[in-house]
């Protein structure tokens, strides 16, 4: 495919009113006619937008990979840690800014011990072609300054310094080690 086939799948993508079915045919009509990436993208970017329902079922789910590498985490963590005085749940979260359609992807894992001072870690897309982001925060909830949301941002490829502080922040809160046998 050329670069001026290339020009004219993506215009079309973003400028051409489509039904939901038709955008599903002419993703599918591209795919099948050796679209580049790009293209490709242009197009999946559209169907996540104007349907959301219909990209998941053909692109799976968007937080699939957030997921995965939260989920991986925690299960880390819960190796190490004894979560039993989190105030807050133990499991993976659906941020607000997804929740208010302010971020196309929001995901975290938290603690708050029993003084309201916790520690979070966030993936967050802020659109369907931004990159994934980490940021590890430390906050106190319930206190005159509240320091929520003062994170350190990280990229995906540094996952694993972002996992290390987010382990940190945690020892800071006193959170007990589990006994090993």
């Amino acid at each position: 495919m050329n670069a001026e086939d290339e020009a004219k799948i993506i215009q079309r993508a973003e400028n051409n009113a489509f039904s939901k079915a038709e955008l599903v045919s002419y993703y599918e009509n591209a795919k099948a006619r050796g679209a580049t990436p790009r293209a490709l993208k242009a197009i999946e970017g559209r169907l996540h937008r104007d349907y959301p329902q219909a990209a998941r079922s053909l692109f799976g789910a968007k937080e699939e990979h957030a997921l995965e590498v939260l989920t991986r985490l925690s299960t880390e963590l819960n190796a190490h840690f004894d979560f039993a005085g989190n105030k807050v749940e133990n499991h993976i979260k659906t941020g607000g800014r997804e929740i208010s359609g302010t971020a196309f992807l929001c995901r975290y894992v938290s603690y708050k011990n029993a003084d309201n001072q916790g520690a979070q870690i966030t993936l967050e897309q802020s659109s369907f072609d931004s990159e994934l982001l980490i940021t590890v925060d430390r906050y106190q909830t319930n206190a005159k300054q509240h320091n929520y949301r003062d994170g350190v941002p990280f990229t995906m490829g540094q996952f694993d310094d972002a996992a290390r502080l987010y382990r940190q922040y945690l020892e800071e809160l006193g959170i007990p080690r589990r006994q090993t046998v």
